[in-house]
C-alpha cells in the first residue's frame, strides 16, 4: 500500500489530470463570456440572431455569443453588409471546424482532433480568439 501511495505521488507530478486542459479552457471562457455579455449586452446590433454560413451549411447563433471574436462583433456593428444582412459568411472554414468553434462560443468546451487541430488554430487566430488558439496549440 505504501509502494502504491508512492507510486500514484510519482505519477501526478509527471501527468495532468485528464480533464485539466478542458478544465482551463471552459474557466478562460467562462471569464471571457462574462466579460463581453458586460460590454456588449446595449449592443442591438448584437442582440438576435445572425447565420453563419460555413460549407454551404447555414447555422444560427446568437450575435453576443459571436462577440466574443473581436472581428465577428466588427462585422456585425460596423454597418457593413453582415450587420445589415445579419448573415456572416465563412468560406475558408470547414464545417468540422465550425462545429467546434461554435461549440466553444456557446458553452466552451472545444472538440478537437488531429485533423481538425491545425485548422481550429488559424481560423481560431484568424478571428482572434486566444482562448482557442492556445487550446489549440497545446493540442499540437
Amino acid at each position: 500500500e505504501q509502494q502504491l501511495s508512492r507510486w500514484h505521488r510519482a505519477m501526478a507530478k509527471k501527468t495532468k489530470p485528464p480533464g485539466d486542459a478542458a478544465d482551463r479552457l471552459r474557466a478562460k471562457w467562462e471569464r471571457h463570456i462574462v466579460e463581453s455579455t458586460a460590454a456588449h449586452s446595449r449592443n442591438p446590433d448584437l442582440l438576435d440572431a445572425v447565420t453563419v454560413v460555413v460549407g454551404g451549411i447555414e447555422h444560427r447563433m446568437n450575435g453576443l455569443l459571436l462577440a466574443q471574436s473581436q472581428p465577428l462583433r466588427t462585422m456585425l456593428s460596423s454597418g457593413l453588409d453582415e450587420a445589415r444582412d445579419r448573415r456572416i459568411i465563412l468560406p475558408d472554414v470547414s464545417t468540422r471546424c465550425w462545429e467546434a468553434l461554435s461549440e466553444y462560443l456557446s458553452c466552451g468546451s472545444l472538440p478537437i482532433d488531429g485533423e481538425t487541430a491545425v485548422e481550429i488554430l488559424q481560423v481560431a487566430l484568424m478571428y482572434d480568439i486566444p482562448a482557442v488558439a492556445s487550446a489549440a496549440e497545446e493540442f499540437l
